[in-house]
């Protein structure tokens, strides 16, 4: 198990490939720009570590939100509102009879993806962009999340060393992906009462999309860690480390974007409650309701032949269990956006709301 995951004191900062931590100080529309955390070292993860992490997860108080639901609970005969059922729901993730949402994080994570990289904005190049623009505060998330109150983090994991290219093989070696897993379990730090998650850039939707296939089509045969570094991305681990370590601090998880719910299918893969804590941005679906939203495939992206055009079948080189991106006529996931999804930033004052009808 992760040493200091039970106690909640993390490391601040990650050795080797993963070292760039940005925080944002200061309102970033008026000039506040990010500075670099310092380093220290952290010690070699595996994925016996994480897997011995996600069995110790601690329950959600289900004694509590029954008895904040029975608090605010509507006249006999009605149904209980939406923002009812999230107060309750809020009250056992937060494990507090009064939830509150006071110091919101959007974390982001930026990364290269191998698997896309002949596809438009997604080279080590465009990710540095990407990267660069967030710094200077440019896109609309900065200004949101200003008028939430809230907190933004960049982690950067070496985006400018794509991903091994899982056609060829895998993404990842299994230390890379456990080390990232650890890395994003960094950014839940004590006093944040609720994490958006959210991938920088659109290969980690390609990516994404071919994770959450092979999870779907292996039938649980194939150790969901294994396709992790096979498929994914040290983004994708690290939003996984992100959810757990917020099960652990009791802090409500917004999955927002195709690469923050591929981490989801692989938690939940591991240990079927692992979401009980989380909530999908694009759907409002949260708790147990998120089972159906993990479970859908994705539709799979049109990715480009070495020598040019376009591939809409996965080859026969794809590693593991031959689960990969789908056959048919596959959607383009690479969006035109320059920035992460908005929509987890939106959700956070929905939450706020609800915690208001306790007064």
């Amino acid at each position: 198990m992760i040493a200091w995951i039970a106690g909640f004191t993390p490391p601040q900062s990650i050795p080797g490939r993963f070292t760039r931590i940005w925080l944002f100080d200061g309102a970033v529309s008026t000039g506040g720009l990010a500075r670099k955390a310092k380093e220290i070292l952290m010690p070699d993860a595996t994925f016996a570590d994480i897997r011995e992490t996600i069995e110790a997860l601690p329950p959600c108080d289900l004694a509590i939100a029954e008895a904040v639901a029975a608090r605010i609970a509507p006249e006999e005969g009605a149904a209980p509102s939406r923002s009812a059922e999230i107060c309750a729901w809020l009250a056992g993730v937060q494990r507090r009879a009064f939830p509150r949402i006071e110091r919101p994080r959007v974390a982001i994570y930026a990364a290269t993806h191998g698997i896309a990289a002949g596809l438009p904005g997604c080279g080590a190049a465009d990710v540095v962009l990407l990267v660069a623009d967030m710094l200077s505060g440019g896109g609309e998330a900065h200004g949101l999340i200003e008028a939430i109150g809230g907190e933004l983090k960049l982690y950067e994991l070496a985006v400018e060393q794509p991903t091994g290219d899982s056609r060829q093989g895998p993404a990842m070696k299994h230390g890379e992906a456990a080390l990232a897993a650890v890395y994003g379990m960094v950014s839940v730090e004590q006093g944040v009462d609720v994490l958006v998650v959210s991938a920088l850039g659109p290969g980690a939707d390609v990516a994404a999309a071919a994770l959450r296939r092979a999870l779907r089509d292996s039938g649980g045969e194939t150790d969901p860690l294994d396709l992790l570094a096979a498929l994914g991305g040290p983004d994708i681990a690290a939003m996984l480390g992100a959810v757990i370590a917020a099960r652990f601090a009791g802090v409500p998880v917004i999955l927002d974007g195709p690469a923050a719910l591929a981490a989801a299918a692989v938690a939940r893969r591991l240990r079927p409650d692992a979401l009980d804590h989380c909530y999908a941005a694009a759907t409002g679906a949260f708790g147990d309701a998120l089972v159906g939203e993990i479970s859908a495939t994705p539709p799979p992206p049109n990715l480009p032949h070495r020598g040019g055009g376009t591939r809409n079948k996965a080859p026969k080189a794809l590693p593991l269990d031959g689960g990969g991106l789908g056959e048919g006529d596959g959607t383009n996931l690479i969006g035109k956006r320059a920035e992460p999804p908005l929509a987890g930033i939106a959700i956070v004052p929905v939450l706020e709301a609800a915690c208001r009808l306790l007064g």
